[in-house]
């Protein structure tokens, strides 16, 4: 056990965020970046649909050239240097390997990226892998963790000696039209909205990859956003694929102040028809829905940053599902509401070894993002449209329904080139359906219950449960880039402690996990 240690150790001294480059994935290292910039105040106001157009990340990097420090400035001149040429493309050869020290998790193989113009006002980027993996064992991620890569569920094998391996594909791409003001964009691509850009509960980067059209303005005093995911939908169990569900969404910010912003959005999901009212901008979602005697899946949400002296930003979202606003507004707060509720503080100086640090609360209370069968026969295994899912994942927060989360976060670079970041969390979940019903608390469960009433109706039962699964968590993870002449190489290593009490809402059934993973990649 002291070797191991010791080699974790090592390694973690030695090696240390893996620059992918690629402007249409909302993970990608360049977003880390432009967050700490914006935190900052180097640069301000920006769209909060990402990813962003190549377009507007050059006016990003631009401004940080002008405005930034030395090292800022040198950052954004490197992506900036890249992002400039009419085109640009690369092969890496990428290897992650993930263990709890009695199992084993490996994904290996072959990224091709390219990025370019056509003109100044039509950009593209894609990323197109093929790897083998080694997943008997599950992904071995930290509990309430989604994998940051797609792969294409077709079922391959690839034997090498007395071991199966899955080959996989995985392939992520955008093009944009228009300019840093306003833009089009469509692709194959993971999505990120809200002002948590990593963490968000309104449409997280830890959703898989979808169909994605948006239009984005983005001005002095307002930024608009109407966007359209192609989902894919499946039984009220989670299982099954379907076409014909889709996310409409638009949304709007003001800026009364270069401090503060404000806005508010719409959304809906909807399926089995595709209903152009939903593209309508400035337009009601629940006015359409009911116009046309629809009963689809709308949402409302209002959000807020300020931006204090020293670089401390506040920021809010409030994402509403439903809530019974009569009780509300009588301050009876036992009542009905179906909302995900975030908030956050952090502090961003970019010091020369300190960069960030930052603390949030999510909680997301029973029977958000579930919606009803729509089939007339309410049967598990018939498709359900409605429900706020794209390949049985939410799309929203990785938390289940009746959860919440304390997150503090903090981020370093002792060396150019070599960033470490830190993390602690405590994470609750009860199922608001114990002694209720026979469901198990999930997002899909709807909270009706065999007659077809909705069990949360006049009550909600925010972690009111006898048994709740506890979930504590601390991880460290680091990345080292070194660029020579011809080839680059990359370094990545994370670990996390991680203890879980009641597990699986079972009391007394504890666990501790030791989580390592490990990324190697070369660059040509």
């Amino acid at each position: 056990m002291k070797s191991k240690v010791v080699i974790i150790f090592v390694l973690f001294c030695a090696v240390i965020s893996l620059n992918a480059q690629i402007a249409c994935d909302p993970n990608d290292q360049i977003y880390t970046y432009i967050s700490l910039w914006e935190e900052n105040g180097i640069v301000t106001g920006l769209p909060l649909l990402r990813p962003y157009s190549i377009q507007v990340i050059k006016k990003i990097l631009n401004d940080v050239i002008a405005n930034g420090g030395s090292s800022e400035q040198e950052i954004a001149q490197n992506y900036l240097d890249r992002l400039s040429k009419s085109f640009s493309f690369d092969i890496g050869i990428y290897s992650e390997i993930r263990t709890d020290f009695n199992n084993y998790y490996m994904q290996s193989g072959i990224d091709a990226k390219a990025f370019g113009s056509f003109s100044p006002v039509v950009t593209v980027s894609a990323k197109l892998g093929l790897y083998l993996l080694d997943n008997e064992n599950g992904n071995l991620l930290p509990r309430w963790s989604e994998p940051e890569k797609d792969f294409l569920a077709d079922w391959t094998s690839f034997d090498i000696g007395a071991k199966s391996f899955q080959f996989s594909q995985s392939l992520t791409s955008g093009a944009a039209i228009g300019n840093d003001k306003v833009s089009f964009q469509a692709g194959f691509m993971r999505t990120s909205f809200g002002p948590f850009y990593e963490t968000g509960s309104i449409i997280s980067p830890e959703a898989p990859h979808a169909g994605h059209f948006s239009l984005t303005y983005w001005g002095k005093n307002v930024t608009y956003t109407s966007l359209l995911l192609a989902l894919v939908a499946s039984d009220s169990l989670g299982g099954g694929s379907w076409p014909d569900k889709y996310l409409s969404m638009h949304s709007i910010s003001f800026f009364p102040g270069p401090a503060v912003e404000l806005g508010i959005l719409e959304s809906v999901v909807f399926g089995e028809r595709f209903d152009p009212m939903y593209l309508i901008p400035f337009s009601s979602f629940y006015y359409t829905q009911v116009f046309s005697g629809t009963h689809d899946n709308s949402f409302v949400g209002i959000f807020a940053r300020f931006k204090l002296p020293q670089s401390i930003n506040l920021k809010t979202t409030l994402y509403i599902d439903d809530i019974h606003f009569n009780d509300l507004v009588r301050f009876n707060f036992r009542t009905k509401y179906k909302v995900a509720l975030q908030a956050g503080i952090s502090w961003t100086p970019l010091y020369k070894t300190f960069k960030r640090v930052s603390f949030e609360y999510l909680m997301v209370t029973p029977y958000m993002y579930t919606h009803k069968n729509p089939n007339s026969d309410d049967v598990d295994t018939d498709t359900n449209f409605l429900n706020y899912t794209h390949k049985g994942q939410n799309l929203g927060s990785s938390l289940e329904p009746n959860s919440d989360r304390f997150l503090l976060q903090a981020a370093f670079a002792f060396l150019p080139h070599v960033n470490i970041d830190v993390m602690t969390s405590l994470i609750r979940h009860g199922n608001a359906s114990d002694g209720i019903t026979d469901g198990d608390g999930t997002i899909f469960d709807d909270g009706y219950d065999d007659e077809g009433n909705a069990t949360f109706q006049d009550e909600t039962r925010f972690l009111s449960q006898d048994v709740l699964e506890y979930t504590l968590q601390f991880g460290v993870e680091s990345s080292f880039l070194y660029e020579f002449e011809k080839i680059n190489l990359e370094w990545g290593i994370g670990y996390t402690l991680e203890a879980i009490f009641n597990k699986d809402l079972i009391e007394g059934e504890n666990e501790v996990n030791n989580l390592v993973s490990i990324n190697f990649g070369i660059i040509f």
